[in-house]
């Protein structure tokens, strides 16, 4: 599995970035005050963020190995 997102990082990365947009634009664009809709957004939020900061520390890392090990 790793090495399946590790070849397709990019679009990984890309796909992450625009589902945590789109659910930014929804919990803004919500008018309603439906507390269900704003604690789940509240959490896929913050694992898209968790998973972007994973998938650049990834790529941090492998930059630093092909530096030091050329």
């Amino acid at each position: 599995m790793l090495k399946h997102l590790h070849q397709h990082k990019w679009l990984t990365l890309s796909t992450i970035s625009t589902a945590l947009m789109l659910s930014a634009i929804g919990s803004v664009f919500r008018h309603s005050n439906d507390v269900l809709f704003d604690s789940v957004s509240i959490t896929v939020s913050v694992i898209l963020a968790l998973s972007i900061c994973l998938f650049l520390s990834l790529f941090v890392i492998e930059k630093v190995q092909d530096i030091c090990n050329p």
